[in-house]
């Protein structure tokens, strides 16, 4: 540690460089030749656009994949129950052991809702480029999602 103290102060003034990047030679030549600036604004056009289908998308999976799913509702102390959570948060006011134990009511009440979300077809491909490439335009092309917008 009295190594460090020997660089603190050294200097009176701190100062921040800022970069910026220019073209040199034929670069400037070559973005203009090849329009890049023109498909980057594009391409940012269009990612607002895509962004809300894709929010879409989202919501419509969600939907579908909890449509039929219930939490658990009975309370056999296995702190897993909707029953055992409303219990917990009617309470208020919490000891440490019981913060704990609703901690753990919350955890596996998630855990229940990430399996059913995990067990739709769909999840395996949400993150993947096959999203964009197939299940978007299929979506799009939906009369479910033509009558939502």
């Amino acid at each position: 540690m009295e190594t460090l103290n020997e660089f603190k102060n050294l200097y009176q003034l701190s100062k921040t460089l800022r970069f910026e990047l220019r073209p040199v030679g034929k670069t400037l030549e070559k973005i203009q030749q090849n329009e890049l600036l023109t498909q980057d604004e594009h391409r940012a056009e269009s990612y607002n656009e895509v962004k809300k289908i894709i929010d879409e998308y989202h919501k419509a999976y969600i939907e579908r994949a909890l449509s039929d799913f219930k939490l658990k509702l009975e309370d056999d102390g296995k702190a897993d129950s909707l029953t055992e959570y409303s219990l917990y948060y009617k309470m208020g006011k919490l000891e440490e052991s019981q913060k704990k134990t609703f901690e753990k009511i919350q955890t596996t009440l998630r855990k229940q809702i990430v399996k059913q979300l995990k067990e739709d077809e769909c999840f395996k491909r949400i993150d993947q480029k096959e999203l964009i490439k197939e299940d978007l335009l299929d979506f799009v092309t939906d009369e479910v999602f033509d009558k939502r917008v």
